[in-house]
């Protein structure tokens, strides 16, 4: 998924909800190493939408449960259920350090 254009990016998450929809396409999702990187990876979809079709196709793959688990491992479904529990949106926390300047001492 390396393009910008959204409908190609929305179509390839509708393509990864097809394919998990089977034992055979959960085998061929998990064959490459890099998908489970880039579906734990939330900053891939920067637009609402994408953010929302990367959750759906991510809630597809952590509902298959035990087949999931065999094509991908149980650690690494678990680390995609809890994303999908998190929600498509969710940021994690992020802490900023204000420091203040020096001026004048």
């Amino acid at each position: 998924l390396d393009g910008r254009v959204p409908e190609q990016r929305a179509a390839a998450y509708h393509l990864i909800e097809a394919l998990a929809a089977s034992d055979w396409g959960l085998a061929r999702l998990a064959e490459h190493r890099a998908f489970t990187q880039f579906m734990l990876d939330r900053k891939t979809e920067e637009s609402k939408a994408g953010m929302k079709q990367k959750h759906t196709a991510a809630s597809a793959i952590a509902s298959r449960g035990d087949a999931a688990s065999v094509a991908f491992g149980a650690e690494a479904v678990a680390r995609i259920q809890r994303q999908v529990n998190e929600g498509a949106y969710y940021m994690g926390m992020q802490s900023a350090v204000a420091v203040a300047d020096d001026v004048g001492a």
